[in-house]
């Protein structure tokens, strides 16, 4: 019994890798690293996926709002023709007609212009002149029109915003009036764009987000194939 065991000793003392806990613990410590790695690239999908998904709310609730206005206006307009139709009989009837026009186009360019106040440049178009209540309603009408198509899509405008309290004209890189990118016409600086007191403020980005900004400048333009691009996404806006 007593030379068994020491021959059993002697087996498991001379069993490969019994002198190499070194690389045992090697093993162990790339696992631990290799699982850390894994850990963090998922967090960071699950942090832009919920970046996306705000994004894409905030763009559905400015659609919405501009479709309610859409459908006030349309209420509105029925109320006028029917007016119109009341007064068509009376002499008065088409300067009344005439003036309730042209208080309906105000209110509507005033709120336009709050609209562009706070949203990104190339969202809201500038007024047109129109000479004539009905041409100034439609003019307004139009405008309207364009804003709310404006607001679901993407767009690249020239426009001029505050880098660091001076004047910078840039490209801007806008999804619908909610974020926004921009680039320097020279190509040099990018960055992070957001109306603040209704101004274009410029923020600058370096780094991988940086070059995020200028591919899908790029893509945005049609100068290169469509790709999904992850940007960095700063939702802090005031009116």
């Amino acid at each position: 019994m007593i030379i068994q065991l020491l021959a059993l000793t002697l087996t498991m003392t001379s069993a490969p890798g019994a002198g190499r806990p070194e690389a045992a613990l090697e093993a162990l410590r790339a696992a631990n690293t290799v699982r850390s790695e894994d850990a963090q690239e998922a967090a960071a999908h699950q942090r832009e996926a919920a970046e996306l998904e705000l994004l894409r709310t905030t763009l559905e609730q400015e659609a919405e709002r501009l479709r309610s206005e859409r459908r006030r206006r349309a209420e509105r307009i029925a109320t006028l023709e029917a007016r119109r139709s009341a007064l068509e009989p009376k002499q008065d009837g088409a300067g009344a007609l005439r003036r309730l026009l042209i208080a309906q186009a105000e209110r509507l360019e005033a709120a336009l212009d709050r609209m562009a106040r706070a949203t990104f440049p190339g969202v809201v178009p500038e007024q047109r002149r129109a000479v004539g209540a009905v041409a100034r309603f439609e003019a307004a009408s139009a405008r309207l029109d364009a804003a709310e198509r404006n607001a679901t899509r993407a767009g690249v405008e020239i426009a001029t915003g505050q880098l660091e309290g001076n004047d910078r004209s840039v490209e801007l890189l806008r999804l619908g009036g909610v974020a926004g990118w921009w680039r320097g016409l020279d190509g040099d600086q990018v960055g992070i764009a957001k109306m603040v007191d209704g101004r274009l403020v410029l923020g600058v980005v370096t780094g991988p987000d940086a070059e995020a900004i200028r591919r899908a400048m790029t893509v945005a333009k049609g100068r290169a194939t469509p790709q999904l691009v992850l940007l960095p996404f700063d939702h802090a806006r005031t009116p």
